[in-house]
């Protein structure tokens, strides 16, 4: 009991501390679903104050337009509020549960693409890609409630893993593994250690071609019919 008591102190002291307070929090922009990178944001957890005026002219480069890009390069603060940029067509829409950014612009604000259709075709040079990339992400969340002498604890363990063996055109791989404990659900038919979608696959962007197998769900590209394949 003295161990939950002091539990709280500790956290409800440490709220007060943080409380009103800004960050500087570095945040994916995306654009119609396309991440145009990150830019450092002042924030509470819950909406955007302000946003780093040299990340954003480096992210936004190429995107807008050049009277628009010439006014964020003029503006002499360090940072910019979401209502300032409004004024200049860009609207920052802020997903704290996701952590990103969502950008919106004025159809005057867009940068003109010119796209020519009469030179020839160059292949891409892609930077050298390494032997072997292995990457991986462990989260943990454990909910316990301090006041309750029934102790009950709800635990699980994520690993999120991706990787590569032989360079940018062999295999590819992905998979995930949970473990789970729930205090309540004690004769529950779900099982502790369970996986999630694992698959191997090969990508050649300039064929195009693209192998796969494994727990897969094909999405149909062009004259590509609408199958659905389990791995």
């Amino acid at each position: 009991m003295l161990r939950r008591l002091l539990t709280f102190i500790f956290l409800a002291l440490w709220w007060i501390t943080v409380v009103a307070k800004t960050f500087l929090f570095p945040v994916p922009l995306i654009l119609d679903e396309l991440s145009l990178g990150e830019i450092n944001v002042y924030t509470d957890g819950n909406r955007i104050e302000s946003v780093s005026t040299i990340d954003l002219i480096n992210v936004l480069d190429g995107i807008v337009d050049d009277d628009t890009l010439s006014q964020l390069q003029k503006s002499e603060s360090l940072s910019l509020s979401v209502s300032k940029l409004q004024e200049f067509g860009i609207r920052l829409n802020f997903e704290p549960t996701e952590l990103i950014i969502k950008l919106e612009l004025d159809s005057d604000n867009y940068k003109r693409q010119d796209i020519p259709y009469n030179q020839p075709f160059q292949n891409i040079k892609y930077s050298k890609s390494s032997f072997f990339a292995w990457h991986n992400i462990f989260n943990i969340v454990d909910d316990y409630i301090i006041f309750d002498d029934a102790g009950q604890n709800n635990f699980r363990g994520e690993w999120i893993s991706s990787g590569n063996i032989g360079g940018a055109k062999w295999l590819n791989f992905e998979f995930s593994g949970f473990y789970s404990i729930n205090s309540e659900e004690v004769d529950s038919d779900l099982p502790e250690l369970y996986r999630g979608d694992a698959r191997l696959f090969i990508d050649w962007p300039d064929v195009p071609f693209r192998g796969s197998m494994g727990d897969l769900v094909s999405i149909p590209k062009g004259h590509q019919p609408q199958l659905r394949l389990e791995g």
